[in-house]
């Protein structure tokens, strides 16, 4: 019986962690988020963050981490971070990089085949025509 509640006391002195989810720019949709099985986005950890959130139950009171790689990731449309996404005082939602990594969130397009244009644009403002 002693050695019962040993255990249960050292279970309740072990330091409790902070739920983590990594993101890698070759992550795959559906996995679980973990260092070996990344997301492929900074979107997809945020709504990992927030099913956590809704499913705990009772409040958390460790950060939730979401640990991004290095790598370029195209954003198709806006991130969007919702209020609840911070999480609270005791809990907050923490997105940040891998130690010496730089991950680069990118919502640029590449422009192919441009061209300067040789002959007048109509509409174009007389001092914009035939500027590169």
């Amino acid at each position: 019986m002693l050695s019962g509640a040993l255990m249960f006391a050292a279970l309740l002195l072990q330091p409790v962690r902070a739920a983590e989810f990594w993101v890698a720019s070759d992550g795959v949709a559906g996995n679980p988020g973990t260092r070996a099985a990344p997301l492929p986005s900074v979107a997809d950890g945020l709504r990992k963050a927030r099913e956590l959130r809704r499913l705990s139950g009772a409040p958390m009171e460790n950060p939730v981490r979401i640990v991004v790689r290095g790598g370029t990731y195209r954003l198709t449309s806006p991130l969007l971070v919702r209020p609840e996404d911070s999480g609270t005082e005791s809990s907050p939602t923490i997105i940040e990089t891998a130690s010496a990594e730089r991950p680069v969130l990118s919502g640029g397009v590449a422009v192919q085949n441009w061209r300067k244009p040789m002959e007048a644009i109509v509409g174009l403002p007389a001092a914009a025509q035939g500027q590169a």
